[in-house]
């Protein structure tokens, strides 16, 4: 075979002439003269063709190879003058580039606008997880207090009184859902705790709105014994004002006189005598309601005279 795939040496064209001739010979003993003739020019004529176009090819591929090697030639020059600024994009790329830049801002607003849509559903979930836990623990809060006023009374100790209200507000709910196998714990806890305010408010409002007068103010006091601020703080008595505007609300009678104690005792919050210093006193039977009213003078422990009454 030549370089070209599609062209024949000329040892392979006589080969194929000398093949053709066998075939023609031995097929055609019986066939005239003129008849050989025929085919032989026939098969001149089929080689001669298979050469024209074994070179229309060749000739096509070098022209298209050439095409090529122009047209890389002319697109780095092209490129090359276009980074140097000596030439500006056709009408069509500076279109192409607009539309991809429409599209890139749009994409960008449409991600904008997903990433927004899902903060804001974060969000709205958020606000109704937080709905949702109000409603149903609020019963329970309100009872925490109330019970909590109640144990001021006898408890001196704001921890403790949390502490106690917490087992029975939320620890009796669970043990009833336990034992009863019905239900959730949140259904449980909002009918308890709605149930047991309303039964220690409604059968005496008069007592309960003295308790929370008196010591509604534990939750402040329990923060101010943790972080060490007076038993008489701003906050403190903040809260039992609240408290006592409440308590009268809740009692039916006029006018009452309640006013905030110290937590376990009768005292008032700005009374300065500790329950030890007082102990003597409460031994001889000093009316300490007379003692608090300062209508009656008495000698302290130590022989000195009483530090003044420091009124609410």
């Amino acid at each position: 075979m030549g370089d070209d795939k599609n062209e024949l040496s000329d040892e392979e064209y006589d080969a194929l002439l000398r093949d053709l001739e066998g075939r023609a010979g031995g097929g055609g003993a019986s066939s005239s003269g003129g008849e050989e003739d025929v085919e032989i020019e026939d098969i001149d004529a089929f080689l001669s063709s298979l050469e024209s176009e074994a070179e229309s090819d060749a000739g096509k591929k070098k022209k298209k190879t050439a095409t090529a090697d122009r047209d890389d030639s002319l697109a780095a020059e092209f490129a090359a003058l276009e980074e140097k600024g000596e030439l500006t994009a056709p009408p069509e790329k500076k279109e192409r580039k607009k539309k991809s830049k429409k599209k890139s801002k749009k994409k960008k607003k449409g991600e904008q606008k997903e990433r927004s849509d899902q903060e804001r559903s974060k969000g709205k979930r958020a606000a109704i997880f937080a709905g949702k836990t109000a409603f149903w623990f609020a019963p329970a809060l309100a009872l925490w207090w109330v019970l909590g006023a109640y144990l001021g009374h006898w408890v001196s100790a704001g921890w403790l009184i949390a502490l106690m209200g917490a087992m029975f507000v939320f620890g009796v709910p669970a043990i009833l859902k336990k034992l009863i196998k019905r239900g959730d714990y949140r259904p449980w806890v909002f009918g308890y705790s709605l149930i047991l305010t309303v039964a220690l408010i409604a059968p005496m409002p008069n007592v309960a709105g003295e308790a929370m007068s008196e010591y509604g103010h534990w939750p402040a006091s329990m923060v101010a014994e943790v972080t060490g601020a007076p038993g008489d703080a701003a906050f403190v008595r903040s809260q039992a004002a609240a408290a006592g505007w409440l308590g009268g609300v809740v009692a039916t009678v006029d006018d009452p006189q309640w006013e905030a104690r110290q937590l376990g005792t009768v005292f008032p919050l700005g009374f300065q005598w500790s329950p030890e210093d007082l102990a003597p006193l409460l031994e001889e039977g000093v009316d300490i309601e007379e003692l608090l009213q300062g209508e009656q003078e008495v000698d302290s422990p130590q022989g000195e005279e009483p530090p003044p009454v420091v009124e609410p």
